[in-house]
């Protein structure tokens, strides 16, 4: 520290960044009254600065303070929360620690606001896959649209997280089999490993470190784990032998295995299919014929599943089945209406939203989950989600086009987006009255005004119950959703 105090002594214009040194080794040390103290001047160094309040907040995150980073994220938005790049500033590096309330908090205030929030759900589940929220961070995923987020990063998230909450010998496969074929970075690899550890998914874990140490040998970090993944693993080895394993499997002829996988699925001898399905996948090398299996297979998985009421099983085979192709789709759907005329409307409604999520807004989703929606509470609560998800799209497509319109100073055109925009919705109403307030704490009054007039031009006619007054103040703070 001497030392640290020394150099910036010597800094000159450039004390702030030993300033940054110095709060991050008192953070360290836990002298946290220090720590607050160079903060402090860090904010006079660097006054009206967004990155010095949401650098305290990371400090007070590594320190263990969540609760008290998560009320200073709330002042920060007060602040700073004004310009939606600012929320994105402090809820990636939240996401990365795992302060799951503290992303929340962000993509609650940029929903206040009608800012684009697809971003913020993408850190959501970072955070909530990092704190082995496995249902939370589906949940999460299931409200962002496929063109808000890269393919690879979507499947490999549903992928772990169905690994993290099914032990399947199928689930556990199909990671291991992701994450093999991909060109993941180490940090994906080391992400994947992570959660399947705080899963405890150990065997799991071993495939995926063997594989990675063969693509980097020079991460010091995946040996590691490699060893202490061993030391687990033996010592649970008395209380859980492994299973024999049959690779030395006679061949088998796709004809027979297609036969005999059709007559245990109509017999619905699930523990019999299983037994096949496995033994065939273990036989090396794989037989060449078993990708035009692969449809047969998935569309098994997906009935033992249900059968068993695994439901991360049955979303994962699900996935694996559909492939673009419209009729996959429909199949899909199809053993949906299935397992709902059989009663179980759970199962038929994850069917749905599997489809759903690989082809947002399907008509055909949405017409079938209608159609359930007269006896099952869950496909009407799936019906209001994707409404839900696609309202909120609009709404924070046309408020963009508003801010676009306000950038190139076009008022009349700002008049006529508003007006478009509301349509007696008390929602609607709100985000309008914070975008204004936002114009005008950027200084463009004549934007604010020219919303608050459109506001008060839709209570005058009745269509809305618009307040007389202009945008207020936003309360001080922001509470998670």
């Amino acid at each position: 520290m001497e030392r640290l105090t020394a150099w910036r002594a010597r800094a000159g214009g450039d004390g702030w960044r030993v300033a940054k040194l110095q709060a991050q080794a008192l953070q360290d040390l836990g002298r946290w009254d220090e720590m607050e103290a160079t903060i402090r001047e860090l904010q006079i160094l660097l006054p009206g600065e967004p990155g010095v309040p949401v650098f305290r907040i990371i400090q007070l995150v590594r320190a263990g303070r969540r609760e008290t980073a998560v009320a200073a994220l709330g002042d920060y938005i007060f602040r700073f929360g004004g310009a939606p790049q600012n929320l994105i500033v402090a809820a990636k590096p939240l996401a990365e620690l795992g302060l799951a309330e503290g992303v929340q908090v962000c993509l609650a205030a940029a929903r206040e606001r009608g800012y684009p929030s697809d971003q913020l759900s993408v850190l959501l589940v970072q955070a909530q896959v990092a704190n082995g929220d496995w249902t939370g961070a589906r949940r999460t995923l299931e409200q962002v649209p496929p063109r808000a987020a890269d393919p690879n990063w979507r499947e490999l998230i549903e992928t772990v997280t169905d690994a993290a909450l099914s032990p399947a010998e199928p689930v556990q496969r199909a990671l291991s089999d992701l994450l093999r074929r991909g060109q993941w970075r180490p940090q994906v690899l080391r992400e994947a490993v992570a959660a399947l550890l705080l899963a405890d998914r150990l065997e799991t874990a071993r495939d995926v470190l063997a594989h990675a140490e063969r693509i980097y040998p020079h991460v010091a970090w995946f040996g590691r784990q490699t060893k202490e993944v061993a030391l687990q693993l033996m010592a649970r080895a008395p209380a859980v032998a492994d299973a024999p394993r049959s690779d030395g499997s006679p061949a088998v002829s796709e004809a027979e295995f297609g036969a005999e996988l059709g007559r245990l699925v109509q017999g619905r001898h699930w523990t019999e299919a299983t037994r096949l399905i496995q033994t065939i996948y273990r036989i090396k090398p794989t037989p060449d014929w078993l990708p035009r299996q692969e449809a047969a297979v998935r569309l098994a998985q997906v009935r033992i599943a249900q059968a068993s009421s695994d439901r991360p099983a049955l979303s994962t085979a699900a996935r694996l089945f559909l492939n673009g192709d419209a009729d996959r789709s429909a199949r899909l759907l199809g053993l949906g209406q299935e397992f709902f005329d059989d009663g179980d409307a759970a199962a038929a409604v994850a069917l749905a939203m599997v489809v759903n999520a690989r082809e947002q807004g399907a008509a055909d989703v949405e017409r079938r989950l209608a159609e359930w929606a007269v006896r099952a509470p869950a496909a009407k609560a799936a019906l209001e989600l994707i409404a839900a998800g696609k309202e909120r799209r609009v709404q924070e497509e046309r408020l963009g086009e508003i801010r676009r319109q306000q950038e190139l100073g076009n008022l009349s055109e700002i008049g006529v987006l508003a007006r478009r925009f509301l349509n007696g919705e008390a929602i609607r109403r709100q985000l309008l009255n914070g975008l204004a307030e936002e114009f005008r704490r950027r200084g463009d009054n004549a934007a604010a005004e020219t919303l608050t007039r459109e506001l008060e031009r839709a209570r005058a006619s009745g269509a809305t119950d618009v307040p007389a007054t202009p945008a207020v103040e936003p309360k001080r703070g922001v509470g998670t959703p």
